[in-house]
């Protein structure tokens, strides 16, 4: 085995090839930028096996002590002054994209992410009940010969009554959403103003986890959200939805435009259902920050 198993693209043989390895392997390791291979390359597969001298990142030291030992990291200080920068009302904020081989939209580009949907729930203060609101593309606006009506657009005037000028935008991997709302200043420039504005509004929950100022066992070399989730709320979960993750409710919503299957009442429910999961997941993170962070 060797790099060449990825490059240019994965092999269709890789999963005989690597059977060999064990559960928890070095090439396991997160964020490894080739440590995996230099560890590899010099006999150590296991990563319980990682000698003490090996240099490693503090985020990989945690996973590897969490495999050992079982054991958790809180940086309260770090997560306390982190949170500290949001300003009340929070708008916990989550797009559904497609992102078509053939742009179906004037103004984008092959493979470029375009949002049909979003999810946003709302704290107006740390007591306040939760607020829920969310927009949903109708897939034959995407149809030029069918629709005169853009998409895009209309997500644009709902987001200007659904946020309000002050308050934290709260999202997981921020950089996702700023790009697609950069992307739609650009597009529609009479928009522009209101669009940036956004972008300089958002607080990215993702960075208090890929810092490693929490860290639990169960999120081994993850920070994405379905590995922080279950571990901070293990009852929380996707399982009981019939769209469970961002890739299927963007294949079934680009299947919805090419009138491959039919929007009824029950597919649109669906992929309400999982964005509006999402947004309650940040809901829930944020609120343990803020429960572990207090005096």
């Amino acid at each position: 085995i060797g790099k060449h198993c990825d490059t240019p693209f994965s092999c269709d043989y890789k999963a005989h090839c690597w059977q060999h390895l064990p559960t928890n392997s070095v090439f396991e390791l997160g964020n490894a930028r080739g440590k995996d291979w230099e560890l590899y390359n010099n006999g150590i597969v296991e990563l319980i096996n990682i000698p003490d001298e090996i240099v490693l990142t503090h985020r990989q030291k945690l996973q590897i002590e969490g495999l050992k030992k079982g054991s958790s990291f809180i940086d309260k200080n770090e997560i306390a002054q982190f949170v500290s920068r949001c300003t009340y009302p929070l708008y916990f904020f989550d797009f559904e994209t497609i992102f078509p081989a053939v742009p179906i939209v004037d103004n984008s580009s092959p493979f470029q992410q375009i949002p049909f949907q979003y999810s946003l729930h709302i704290l107006e203060n740390e007591n306040a009940s939760l607020l829920h609101k969310e927009f949903l593309a109708k897939p034959s606006h995407f149809n030029a010969n069918e629709s005169t009506k853009d998409p895009r657009k209309k997500l644009i005037e709902q987001l200007k009554v659904d946020i309000g000028a002050t308050g934290t935008i709260v999202a997981y991997n921020a950089t996702f959403e700023i790009d697609i709302l950069k992307k739609l200043a650009v597009a529609y420039p009479e928009d522009a103003d209101f669009l940036i504005d956004l972008t300089n509004r958002f607080f990215d929950l993702l960075v208090v986890f890929r810092n490693g100022w929490y860290y639990k066992p169960e999120m081994k070399a993850s920070a994405s959200i379905k590995s922080v989730l279950p571990a901070i709320a293990p009852e929380f979960s996707y399982k009981d939805l019939e769209i469970s993750d961002g890739g299927l409710a963007s294949s079934t919503f680009l299947s919805l435009i090419e009138g491959s299957i039919e929007f009824t009442p029950e597919i649109k429910n669906n992929l309400l259902r999982y964005c509006e999961r999402d947004t309650y997941g940040m809901v829930i993170i944020w609120k343990h920050l803020i429960k572990i962070t207090s005096p």
